[in-house]
């Protein structure tokens, strides 16, 4: 397996569950609008969050976030990515950690890459399309990065791995950025 199928596995997980999310949410509100973007007072990069779901019902708002349950595959991939080493263990496509071999004070090109994934603008959606091929998240902790990958492509993460690598970054392990919830046979472990 290739580090790029890989990625597309978790990513199309992602998507079933947020497509079945959605259908099921859109029968229990008046208006369920995917992939809203919120300015936060504090939090994540850029204090910038792309919710799932906003339901509004007369007139009241209500954020909805899906919470996947993970498919237990237990990942555990190690990849050379050019220059740098890729180790994943079972990663989450919306909750991924990436730790990072260095502090990373600032990586060159990652606000570019931000700016390009989170679309503020608008650029990538599609009307009448479900998915609006969006970064939901990212957040800083000293060297390591948490990215809720949303329904943005597996290009998006590609791009950010190659931006790790171009900033001299020798490995990177990607695990979950939650407690798995997975579901074996209807049973939550």
């Amino acid at each position: 397996m290739e580090m790029i199928e890989l990625l597309e596995m978790l990513r199309e997980n992602y998507q079933r569950q947020y497509e079945a999310a959605y259908h099921m949410n859109l029968s229990q509100h008046e208006r369920l609008i995917p992939e809203i973007a919120f300015e936060l007072s504090e939090g994540p990069y850029k204090r910038l969050f792309v919710v799932d779901f906003l339901a509004q019902n007369s007139g009241d708002n209500e954020v909805i976030e899906l919470l996947p349950e993970d498919e237990c595959l237990g990942i555990v991939a190690k990849f050379q990515h050019k220059e740098m080493t890729v180790l994943f263990s079972d990663p989450s496509w919306d909750a991924m950690q990436l730790f990072l071999d260095r502090t990373a004070e600032r990586l060159v090109g990652f606000d570019d890459w931000f700016d390009k994934w989170i679309d503020l603008e608008g650029h990538r959606r599609v009307e009448g399309q479900l998915f609006s091929g969006v970064i939901h998240s990212v957040s800083f902790e000293e060297w390591v990065i948490e990215i809720d990958f949303g329904s943005a492509p597996t290009g998006a993460a590609m791009e950010l791995f190659d931006l790790l690598e171009m900033n001299h970054v020798a490995s990177v392990i990607a695990g979950p950025g939650r407690e798995p919830q997975c579901v074996r046979d209807g049973v939550a472990s």
